[in-house]
């Protein structure tokens, strides 16, 4: 799984720093539609997908050293999912922290945040999400 998400971290890291968040999501699902993997499928690759976001948090915290890798990572979590047929949300995040601003991205599943406590991510007001009916169901009315 490290030689799947090696890549991937690196191809997200660059797309960040040259489209926005929009930009980056319509191209996973341009993507997906062009490779014709819209049947949706069970939760059968949540083994895989814990295994991923392991490698993610590898890569980026021991061979990147990042501080702060969610961004890439829920873009890797959010493209591998799409690409399985697997319904899932990306979500982004913003709190005010002292004097700035703070960002936290993270992936729903089912109406559940993938291995984020909720309790840390109650703090942050959510700015862009993928899908609006998961995130209202998360933060409420």
């Amino acid at each position: 799984m490290v030689l799947y998400a090696l890549p991937r971290v690196f191809y997200f890291e660059r797309l960040i720093r040259k489209y926005s968040i929009d930009d980056i999501v319509k191209k996973i699902a341009k993507k997906n539609r062009q490779q014709n993997r819209s049947s949706p499928a069970d939760n059968s690759c949540n083994p895989n997908l814990l295994t991923l976001w392991k490698a993610c948090h590898f890569i980026q915290h021991r061979l990147l050293r990042k501080q702060k890798p969610c961004l890439p990572r829920s873009l890797v979590l959010f493209d591998w999912c799409i690409r399985k047929g697997q319904q899932a949300g990306l979500v982004i995040g913003l709190k005010k922290a002292e004097s700035h601003l703070e960002g936290h991205s993270w992936l729903v599943i089912g109406g559940e945040p993938f291995k984020e406590n909720q309790a840390f991510l109650d703090a942050f007001h959510v700015v862009f999400s993928t899908d609006t009916k998961t995130v209202y169901t998360m933060i409420g009315p």
